[in-house]
């Protein structure tokens, strides 16, 4: 997550890369905080990129996640 966030605003499309292996990485470990935050911030990433089909797909999944462990 730390190379996605320093690449955010530089290289969106590298930074979108680095968010979905992180998201990968947790779901694998079943880190459902650390999905939540990349999740969301994979979220704000693709708003700012205009690509708001991604974005609301990705803040609903975060949403979800997040009532399902209250």
């Amino acid at each position: 997550m730390i190379k996605a966030e320093a690449l955010k605003y530089i290289k969106p499309d590298s930074s979108i890369y680095y968010f979905k292996k992180s998201i990968a990485l947790y779901t694998k470990e079943q880190d459902t905080l650390n999905l939540i935050n990349n999740l969301y911030e994979l979220s704000n990433l693709y708003a700012h990129t205009v690509d708001y089909g991604n974005s609301y797909d990705g803040y609903w999944k975060a949403l979800i996640l997040a009532e399902l462990v209250k």
